[in-house]
């Protein structure tokens, strides 16, 4: 897989040296995710466990992977380990306030 500068849709590719830069460009995008949502915790928000993070962030990572260019891809997903968490991830083109509409 890999990325245009122009969009950031990752598109597949089927060379066996892409297949291990995409495994290790998603372990990078993990990681800065994790990074995001740790510190985007706010004051009085029930702290995360590292594992839930990662579980977290590899869901969006999943999400954008399984995006088709200029399609959106919305991902749902609830989660039960000890509280009922739902998670859903939209990944879309860049859309002013298209969130907001949601």
């Amino acid at each position: 897989m890999s990325n245009t500068p122009s969009d950031n849709t990752p598109t597949t590719s089927s060379s066996q040296s892409g297949s291990s830069q995409s495994g290790s460009s998603k372990a990078a995008l993990r990681d800065a995710l994790s990074v995001h949502i740790r510190s985007s915790l706010l004051p009085g928000d029930t702290p995360l466990s590292d594992d839930t993070i990662a579980q977290t962030a590899e869901f969006l990572v999943s999400a954008g992977y399984a995006r088709e260019r200029g399609e959106p891809a919305i991902l749902v997903e609830s989660t039960t380990t000890g509280r009922r968490r739902l998670r859903i991830a939209i990944i879309n083109d860049d859309m002013p306030f298209l969130v907001d509409s949601v």
